[in-house]
């Protein structure tokens, strides 16, 4: 895993942080296909008093995911409902995007930050992480099959998200994927990744 690259995420606040409990493993991403996120998470303990209902649309039905966001430098696109907006931006150190979806009211959302990966090794574990980043906790983590390799899916406390974040991070395409969001956002976040596919 790139350190580097990891940490520098860290420093400019864009490190993902968060994703759900999973109950089972995600299948094997093919090029062409979508991934099913349907029925896989299950809110995380809370370690806030965090309110879903004071963050508008972060509970909607996945019938209201009907904007298509396609990313062509990576190539994949995902739907996401009215009143959010996306955004794509070069990281600082010019390595990778962060696209972030957020609420235009409250600017809250989901993050995804992409990065180069060289690593022959694209299984993304919690040791590996422990190793690299040895202050980030790791808690309830699942194993879940991307492509090639191996990601990982756990909760975090990072403070960009309240201190309660959920994350998945896999390895596709040579590229880390790094996806957090506040834990409110639990189905928000599952609606928006089953509409995901890779081109």
């Amino acid at each position: 895993m790139q350190k580097t690259a990891i940490t520098s995420a860290v420093l400019v606040g864009v490190v993902a942080l968060g994703f759900w409990v999973w109950k089972h493993p995600i299948t094997d991403i093919q090029s062409g296909t979508s991934i099913t996120f349907d029925g896989l998470f299950e809110t995380a303990p809370s370690t806030t008093t965090a309110d879903v209902s004071t963050e508008p649309n972060a509970a909607l039905p996945k019938t209201a995911f009907t904007h298509l966001y396609s990313e062509n430098v990576y190539g994949f696109s995902f739907l996401h409902p009215d009143g959010y907006s996306v955004k794509s931006t070069p990281n600082a150190d010019g390595a990778g995007n962060t696209i972030l979806i957020q609420n235009d009211t409250t600017k809250k959302g989901v993050q995804i930050l992409v990065t180069p990966y060289d690593d022959a090794d694209t299984t993304i574990t919690a040791k590996k992480i422990a190793q690299d980043i040895p202050d980030m906790k790791v808690l309830n983590p699942q194993v879940v099959q991307v492509g090639a390799g191996k990601g990982l899916a756990f909760i975090s406390d990072n403070g960009a998200f309240d201190g309660n974040s959920r994350e998945v991070w896999f390895v596709f395409r040579k590229n880390l994927y790094q996806i957090s969001t506040y834990a409110a956002y639990d189905d928000f976040v599952g609606a928006l990744l089953d509409t995901w596919k890779f081109n």
